[in-house]
């Protein structure tokens, strides 16, 4: 899934993979890091997030589609 950052200093979107199960002992589970600026979401406590940056052609498709309403969240 695709998400905006809510920092307003970033407001930036970016990509959310969520794994549930096991949760390796050195990775903290249920939080949602984004990749712009490090703003440390809290997301399902038995899952592992990974995020990532979008392209930039990823990004523009993000926001035409947050604009027209159809923006995957």
């Amino acid at each position: 899934m695709w998400m905006r950052c809510p920092a307003v200093t970033c407001r930036r979107p970016f990509q959310v993979n969520q794994f549930k199960g096991y949760v390796p002992a050195d990775y903290e589970s249920g939080k949602i890091t984004c990749p712009h600026c490090a703003t440390v979401l809290t997301g399902d406590q038995n899952s592992t997030f990974l995020t990532h940056a979008l392209l930039p052609s990823d990004e523009s498709r993000f926001i035409e589609a947050e604009s027209s309403g159809t923006a995957q969240e």
